[in-house]
C-alpha cells in the first residue's frame, strides 16, 4: 500500500507571493480611466475583436437580441417594500416580491452595460443614450430602499455590480452636472458595501473558518474592488475600496479552500464564489497589468475541482444547489475551464472543457449573472492568449483529494464519462456551515452516464420548510443515523477529516472520520467514533466498512438514496437499484446481525407540491437498513457493484479474527475477492 502519490504531483502550483511581489503590488500605479475591461488603450482592438475576431459570433447575436427588447422598452421601476426584508416567515408572495426585486435590479444594469458595450463596439449614439439613462436610473434608486442591501442584499447586489462600470465607461461623456449628481449617490451605494464586506471579512484567514465569514460578504468583495477602481479618481474614499478587495483577494482568498483549489461550499457556489464575482475582480486586474492578477496557486488548481467533479449530464453533488439539485459541465462551466486553460497555458484544463458542452454565441440574458455581455467581456480580458493544445486526460491520476476541503474523487476512467464509474466522498474540515450540509463520510455515485447514489432532494427556495427539514440533514445523504439521529446541521464544529487516500496495486482506499460531526453542539457525546472507508477495487466496485463506536447502546441506520426506486430483498441482504442504463446491485451485511430495512419513496418533510409540478418532478427512493439491536459497537460492510446490464448481487460473507475483519465477496462477474480490514490502518486485497 501506499500514497496516492499521483495526486501530489498534480500540484503544479503557481509560486506563493513574495515579500518582492508584496512590493510591486504596492509600487503599481492605476493607469487613467476607463480602467474596467475595455480601456482607452483597448478600444479600438475590442471593436476589431468584436467585428471580426473571436468575440463576433457572440457580439452579434448579443447586438440583435439588445436591439429587439431593450431599443424601445423602458427601464424597470424601483421596487417597493414587500414586508420584511428577506422573508423571513417565506411566504410565497414575499418570496416572490424578493426575487422580483433581483430581477428588475439584474434587468436595469444589464440593459445599460449592455448598451455601453455596444456604445463602445460601435459608436452609435443610441446605445449612448440608453446606457446614460440607466446609470442616472439606477443611481437613484434608494440605497435603504426596498433593493437597498439591508432590505433585499441580492437585489442590491444585482444593482451595485454593475453601476461602477457604467459609470466607468461613460465618465469622460458625462456633464459636469451629471457626475456632480452621480457621485453623492455613488458614495452612498458603495460606502454600506464596503462597511459589510470590511466588517465580516476583515479577520478572515485562507483556508479557515475561524472569523465564520458569510457566503454573501464574500461574493461582494469584488464588486467593491471594482468600484473602487472605477471611482479612484472621484471619491477618496474609492482607494480603500480598492486597496482592501485587492489584499483580501491576495492574502486572504479563499476562506472556503485553499491551495488545492477545492470550494467546501459545494460545486453550485463554486460558480457564483469563484467562476463569477473573483474572475471579474482578476479580469481588471490582469487588463491593468496588476501584478497580483491570477497568480494566487487557488487559482491554478481549481479548474481541477471542476474537472474532477463535473459531468457533461446533470449529476446531484454535495452543498447547496439551487432548484433540482443538479449541476453538470455545462457551456459555462466548461467556458471558464477553457478561460482558465488559456491563462495557465493547461491542457488538461482543456480537455476537461471540451467534454462539456461547446459555448454557443452567448445569449443576452440580462436576468442572468455572469450575463452573456460579461462573458464576453471575460473572453476579451484573455483574448491574446493562446488555447492550449489538448492534453491526455489519462495521464492524470483516477483518484484525487482535495485536501484543503476534504473531497475525494474516484473515477474508473477519467476523461470517458459515457464509460467512467465516478464516487464522491467527503468529509470536510468546514463542517455543516453556510452552504455545507451535514454531509460528513457522505459518498455519492454515478456510472456510465447516470446518476445512481445521490443526494436526496431540492431546495426551492433557500431556507424552505423542505431545504431546511431534510435537504441540510444526513437524512438526505448516503450516510449513518445513530440512535436515529443525524449529524449536526449548519454548524462550524460538525466537521469530518480526510485521513488517507492510498493506493495498492488493485485498490483505491480512502477513509473519513464523521465523529465531531454527530457530536458537534450536544451536551453529552453521542459517539466515540465514527469512520468510513471506501476501497476501489480494481475501478470497477467499491467496499464500504462502516465502523461506529459508542457510549451508550444505540441502533445504527445505512441510508442510500437514488432518483428512482429501490428494492430490497430481506434473505439476501441486497438491495437494486435500475436507473435507464445503469444499475447499482448492493450486498450489505453487520457483524453484529442482519439488517432490518425499509424502503419508501416519499420524503420526512415533502418540497412544495407545486413546485414539483412546474420541475415534472414525482419521488426519489430511500432506503434505510437498521442494525437489528443497540449496541456500544457497530460495523457495517456493503458491497456497490454498478453495471449496465441486470446482473445477480454481490455475495458478501464478514468473518472476524482478532482485530481484522475479513469480507469475501463473490462478484457478479465470476470471481471472488478477499478483503481485509486489520485494525484501522491496514489493508489487503487478494
Amino acid at each position: 500500500m501506499r500514497p496516492c502519490l499521483p495526486v501530489l504531483a498534480l500540484l503544479v502550483l503557481a509560486p506563493a507571493l513574495s515579500g518582492a511581489a508584496r512590493e510591486n503590488s504596492a509600487d503599481w500605479t492605476a493607469p487613467s480611466s476607463p480602467r474596467l475591461y475595455v480601456t482607452a488603450a483597448r478600444r479600438d482592438a475590442f471593436k476589431t475583436w468584436c467585428a471580426t475576431g473571436e468575440g463576433a459570433a457572440s457580439f452579434a447575436r448579443l447586438r440583435a437580441e439588445f436591439d429587439a427588447a431593450w431599443l424601445s422598452a423602458p427601464l424597470p421601476a424601483e421596487p417597493q417594500p414587500y414586508g420584511t426584508p428577506f422573508p423571513a416567515n417565506k411566504d410565497p408572495r414575499a418570496v416572490q416580491a424578493w426575487r422580483a426585486a433581483q430581477r428588475d435590479a439584474s434587468l436595469l444594469t444589464g440593459a445599460g452595460e449592455a448598451a455601453v458595450v455596444l456604445w463602445l463596439a460601435t459608436d452609435e449614439p443610441r446605445y449612448l443614450a440608453l446606457a446614460r439613462a440607466a446609470l442616472l436610473a439606477g443611481s437613484r434608486w434608494a440605497p435603504d430602499g426596498a433593493a437597498g442591501l439591508a432590505y433585499n442584499d441580492e437585489a442590491a447586489f444585482r444593482l451595485w455590480r454593475k453601476l461602477p462600470f457604467l459609470y466607468d465607461q461613460l465618465r469622460p461623456v458625462l456633464t459636469d452636472a451629471e457626475r456632480a449628481d452621480l457621485l453623492p449617490r455613488l458614495r452612498a451605494w458603495g460606502a454600506p458595501f464596503f462597511d459589510l464586506v470590511h466588517s465580516d471579512l476583515r479577520d478572515t484567514r485562507r483556508n479557515s473558518l475561524d472569523s465564520s465569514p458569510r457566503s454573501h460578504s464574500v461574493r461582494f468583495v469584488a464588486t467593491v474592488g471594482l468600484a473602487g477602481l472605477a471611482l479612484l479618481d472621484d471619491l477618496p474614499e474609492a482607494r480603500d475600496w480598492f486597496a482592501f478587495a485587492a489584499r483580501w483577494y491576495r492574502d486572504q482568498f479563499p476562506p472556503w479552500g485553499g491551495d488545492d483549489g477545492g470550494w467546501s461550499e459545494g460545486i453550485r457556489y463554486w460558480e457564483t464564489g469563484v467562476a463569477s464575482e473573483p474572475v471579474r475582480f482578476q479580469d481588471a486586474l490582469a487588463r491593468l497589468d496588476h501584478p497580483d492578477a491570477w497568480t494566487h496557486p487557488f487559482w491554478r488548481q481549481t479548474g481541477y475541482f471542476a474537472g474532477y467533479l463535473l459531468q457533461p449530464r446533470p449529476a446531484t453533488s454535495f452543498g447547496d444547489i439551487s432548484g433540482t439539485g443538479k449541476v453538470n459541465l455545462d457551456w459555462k462551466n466548461a467556458r471558464f475551464l477553457r478561460k482558465l486553460a488559456r491563462i495557465f497555458g493547461d491542457g488538461h484544463l482543456r480537455a476537461f472543457a471540451d467534454l462539456g458542452e461547446p459555448a454557443p454565441p452567448y445569449p443576452l440574458a440580462l436576468n442572468n449573472y455572469p450575463s452573456g455581455i460579461e462573458y464576453l467581456l471575460s473572453d476579451f480580458a484573455d483574448a491574446d492568449k493562446p488555447l492550449p493544445a489538448t492534453a491526455d486526460l489519462s495521464a492524470l491520476p483516477s483518484a484525487r483529494w482535495f485536501r484543503d476541503i476534504g473531497w475525494v474523487s474516484l473515477h474508473s476512467v477519467l476523461g470517458r464519462p459515457a464509460e467512467d464509474i465516478m464516487l464522491t466522498f467527503i468529509s470536510s474540515p468546514y463542517g455543516s456551515f453556510s452552504h455545507s450540509h451535514a454531509a460528513q463520510n457522505a459518498f455519492i455515485l454515478s456510472a456510465w452516464g447516470e446518476e445512481l447514489a445521490v443526494n436526496a432532494g431540492y431546495r426551492e427556495f433557500h431556507g424552505s420548510p423542505h431545504h431546511d427539514g431534510y435537504v441540510r440533514r444526513t437524512l438526505s445523504k448516503n450516510a449513518l443515523l445513530i440512535g436515529g439521529e443525524g449529524q449536526t446541521p449548519r454548524s462550524k464544529a460538525a466537521t469530518g477529516r480526510i485521513l488517507r487516500l492510498d493506493a495498492g496495486d488493485r485498490f483505491i482506499w480512502t477513509t473519513g472520520d464523521a465523529t465531531a460531526a454527530y457530536n458537534a453542539g450536544r451536551a453529552s457525546p453521542l459517539a466515540d467514533r465514527v469512520l468510513r472507508d471506501i476501497v476501489f477495487v480494481d475501478r470497477r466496485y467499491f467496499v464500504i466498512r462502516d465502523t461506529v463506536r459508542l457510549p451508550q447502546p444505540r441502533v445504527v441506520d445505512w441510508l442510500l438514496h437514488s432518483e428512482k426506486t429501490i428494492a430490497w430483498d430481506a434473505v439476501t441482504q441486497t438491495a437494486l437499484l435500475r436507473n435507464d442504463r445503469a444499475r447499482l446491485a448492493v450486498a450489505l451485511q453487520s457483524l453484529q446481525g442482519p439488517l432490518l430495512a425499509g424502503t419508501s419513496d416519499t420524503w420526512p418533510v415533502p418540497p412544495d407540491p407545486a413546485w414539483l409540478a412546474r420541475f415534472n418532478l414525482a419521488t426519489q427512493g430511500h432506503l434505510a437498513a437498521r442494525t437489528a439491536a443497540p449496541a456500544r459497537e457497530h460495523e457495517i460492510v456493503a458491497v456497490l457493484w454498478p453495471s449496465d446490464a441486470d446482473t445477480p448481487p454481490p455475495a458478501l460473507t464478514l468473518t472476524r479474527d482478532g482485530d481484522a475483519t475479513l469480507c469475501t465477496i463473490t462478484r457478479p462477474d465470476g470471481a471472488t475477492d478477499r478483503v481485509t480490514f486489520a485494525g484501522s490502518d491496514r489493508l489487503h486485497l487478494d
